[in-house]
């Protein structure tokens, strides 16, 4: 129990290779200390997502979600 608690001290995590290099890019930055941390907005303008009017789109998904609907 003190090695995961020292883990999430210290930001130590691996992500499975499964992810693309995108998505893997867009987590790490979300799982981050706060201070670096990227913000609701950059999330939304990341590679990994597309955001085009009111639709987002990930990127290697076969469809486009809707804002509207969804937020």
């Amino acid at each position: 129990l003190e090695s995961v608690k020292e883990n999430i001290l210290f930001v130590r995590y691996s992500l499975p290779s499964i992810l693309s290099t995108k998505c893997s890019d867009l987590v790490s930055s979300l799982l981050t200390r706060r201070s670096t941390r990227i913000t609701t907005q950059q999330i939304l303008e990341h590679r990994w997502l597309k955001l085009d009017g009111n639709n987002l789109k990930v990127d290697g998904a076969d469809e486009t979600k809707s804002l509207s609907k969804t937020i």
